[in-house]
């Protein structure tokens, strides 16, 4: 510390309106760190960033920005005057500006322009960026403001003899501060997304789990992204570990701490200005304030409460299968079903709705012999979802809905359990069975697929033996799995039974593998090595299918076999900023492709037009093998029924409470529980959802309402209860009152 005059302050003297700014300045710096990073990742500039985030790229595209530029510049004057005129202040803005005059007459000379006209450009080319900045760290400013605010007041009014351990814990507390706000960087720049509270807990229930992924995320910028702040915290409070013993002077008069708590307080309630597009304005929040938000209660929790209880008076879902049945109709047939559930699949990278793109060419030869279904969407941008909406024909749950549900679905104690089109199928003389070539150890995936109640489960740990490639951290090649799949279809037949197999793949998750024995090839203006070695795993699982069909041909089982093949869930690679699809609910990350091919039973060359949701799988089945659905309440339509193209289609993140969309007609919603404006699209003018429109608050209080009870809607179907004969005294608690 320094008085005004230059001379140093003895160390153990210190205004104690200027200790929380002391020990806060390696959370402001890193704040500063994190959330200019994610602005500039976001901001309009971003088309230019380097695909790798590697510390020699980052710093070269950061030199191309003018706005870095002139900053640097400043910087290196301060720097200059620190070390050559360490006593004369006024020489550092003096070099600053030196080295930008240097700077344009160089650039002026180098391009035969004049000095001024480079250096307007360059002024245009800051001052936008620079306003970005302003605006989406003015929050985080004020917060470490207000902050420093409370640590200095609470030292002012503490006895001496406390104000050490004060002083010790607001230090180690910034430490973890930095931390946190490291991971939430981290996290943001592996996925794209925002963290939050319910992030983190599904992260330290699931540490394990989680690993193999967060390995092949790890760079050395990461690392530094994930434990930089906490390390310069730690040296901070080293460097000032005499704060505790100091003396503090208390200085009556207005000082910085105290007009900065004072716009702190007013940030929460200020307007944050509109900057022209989404991505950016995600970041106007205050980093801190925003992970706080996450965790705090809602209208969503009000809505929840008030829906518990109306299910408790009634014992009614608005969805149930409990007791599901198929009822044959005079149509009834006895054919053999395949669904194959492509991982990681997004419709646009198909040659069925890209055909210059050459990823899918045997898919695209299905679609064309079959039905071909234009407008597939998922529920929720997760696998485990998809099978849950496939294969009950409910609305998916998320990551800690599905915890529950498993875990309270398994209890030997419940009346009714969730029943699939698996077990109903079995109950009209289907053989089942479930094959991947990964080995399911992924949060609650082993039990999801339990409860679907397959006569057989074959996985990765059945083909697994030395020898064997592994081609991600998932699982083995999916073509090691289709002989056994053959050979259990075969048998099947021979004894005479109709079969149902679930086939869900695996090449086409992140990290984007294929096996070594695959030759790549390099698609044509693909720039990003991800995006070309995404496609060429497409063109991996492509080879698969026609492996698997070709094989139903050669085993005489082709023409008595249903094939429906679709995608689990999208994949984002930079779209609006996002790199997975874990709370992924942008078009990409949910428009999957979709083809129903069955020679001799459909006809060729049908496309089913109109909003469709995995859901509608399910009653599909039914409709095509000539059967009812009964005894259940299902949300989902038959494909072979028309559908009003004004259809509402219902999605959510896989992690609870982070976002609910809705799309009806050209329309789509994006909701993040009120932590961000709504984002209004239309689809129609607008399939990229890159412009968003502004609604009446009429408009957006309605759409909130009906996604949140929606949502509500959809956790209390887990519950599983067709009528009041069954009631509810606690969460998954039910009695027969006929026991009474």
């Amino acid at each position: 510390m320094q008085r005004r005059d230059g001379s140093p302050v003895p160390p153990t003297i210190i205004n104690v309106w200027s200790v929380g700014w002391v020990i806060l300045a390696p959370l402001a710096l890193w704040l500063l760190f994190d959330k200019s990073s994610k602005v500039l990742s976001a901001s309009a500039w971003a088309g230019s960033m380097p695909d790798s985030d590697d510390f020699v790229s980052t710093v070269r595209w950061l030199s191309s920005l003018k706005l870095f530029r002139l900053v640097f510049a400043l910087f290196a004057g301060y720097l200059i005057q620190r070390i050559v005129f360490p006593g004369r202040r006024w020489t550092a803005p003096l070099i600053g500006v030196s080295i930008i005059v240097l700077a344009v007459l160089g650039v002026s000379v180098a391009h035969r322009d004049s000095p001024l006209a480079t250096l307007s450009h360059w002024l245009e080319g800051a001052a936008p960026l620079g306003w970005m900045l302003l605006v989406c760290l003015w929050r985080d400013a004020v917060c470490v403001a207000l902050l420093a605010m409370g640590i200095s007041t609470l030292l002012a009014v503490t006895p001496a003899s406390a104000r050490w351990f004060i002083v010790r814990s607001v230090q180690w507390g910034s430490v973890l501060i930095c931390l946190a706000v490291g991971i939430e960087w981290t996290y943001e720049l592996a996925t794209g997304q925002p963290l939050s509270f319910r992030i983190v807990l599904l992260g330290a229930r699931h540490p394990m789990e989680f690993l193999p992924m967060v390995r092949a995320e790890t760079t050395p910028f990461r690392v530094f992204a994930l434990i930089g702040g906490s390390v310069l915290a730690m040296w901070w409070g080293w460097h000032w570990r005499w704060l505790a013993s100091a003396s503090l002077q208390r200085v009556p008069k207005l000082s910085a701490a105290t007009l900065g708590g004072a716009l702190g307080l007013a940030a929460w309630v200020a307007p944050v200005p509109a900057l022209g597009f989404v991505e950016a304005e995600r970041h106007t929040e205050g980093t801190l304030h925003a992970l706080y938000k996450s965790a705090l209660p809602s209208l969503s929790d009000e809505l929840r409460d008030e829906a518990q209880l109306a299910y408790q008076r009634t014992g009614n879902a608005r969805w149930h299968n409990t007791e599901m049945a198929l009822e044959p109709t005079d149509r009834a047939r006895a054919a053999n079903v395949v669904i194959v559930m492509m991982e990681s699949i997004r419709a646009s990278s198909t040659t069925m709705h890209r055909s210059e793109l050459a990823t899918m060419p045997y898919l695209q030869k299905l679609a064309n012999s079959g039905m071909w279904i234009d407008d597939m969407n998922a529920v929720i941008p997760r696998t485990t979802a998809a099978w849950h909406a496939i294969l009950t024909g409910l609305y998916p749950l998320t990551n800690e809905e599905t915890h529950v549900w498993a875990k309270e679905n398994a209890k030997a104690e419940r009346p009714r359990k969730t029943r699939s089109l698996v077990s109903a199928m079995g109950e009209i003389g289907y053989s089942t069975a479930f094959f991947t070539p990964t080995h399911l150890d992924l949060l609650d995936d082993s039990y999801v697929i339990e409860a679907m109640g397959f006569d057989r489960v074959s996985t990765m740990k059945d083909i697994l033996r030395p020898g064997v490639e592994k081609a991600n951290y998932l699982g083995v090649a999916d073509d090691l799995i289709v002989e056994p799949l053959l050979e259990w279809a075969s048998s099947q037949s021979r004894n005479g039974k109709p079969s149902l197999t679930v086939y869900m793949t695996n090449v086409g998750h992140h990290a984007y593998e294929t096996p070594d024995s695959w030759k790549k090839i390099d698609f044509p203006n693909v720039t990003k090595p991800i995006l070309n070695d995404y496609y060429n795993c497409l063109r991996y699982i492509d080879s698969v299918l026609e492996t698997l069909v070709t094989g139903y041909e050669r085993l005489g089982l082709l023409d008595n076999t249903i094939f429906v093949i679709l995608g689990d869930h999208g994949q984002m690679f930079g779209e609006h900023g996002l790199k997975q699809t874990f709370n992924a609910i942008y078009q990409d990350g949910i428009h999957v492709p979709a083809v129903i091919y069955a020679p001799g039973l459909i006809k060729e060359g049908v496309k089913v037009s109109g909003p469709r949701q995995q859901i509608d799988i399910l009653p599909t089945l039914a409709d095509l093998l000539g059967y009812r659905v009964v005894d259940a309440e299902l949300p989902g339509i038959s494909l072979l029924a028309d559908v009003d193209a004004s259809r509402a289609l219902f999605f959510s993140s896989s992690i609870d409470w982070s976002f609910l969309a809705m799309r009806k007609g050209p329309r789509k919603y994006i909701y993040d529980y009120d932590r961000s404006p709504l984002e209004i699209y239309d689809l129609a003018s607008d399939p990229g959802e890159a412009r968003p429109l502004q609604a009446s608050t009429l408009e957006r209080n309605e759409i909130r309402t009906q996604l949140l009870r929606w949502k509500i809607d959809t956790a209390l179907a887990m519950y599983g209860v067709p009528s009041a004969s069954y009631r509810v005294r606690r969460s998954w608690k039910m009695e027969d009152p006929a026991a009474d």
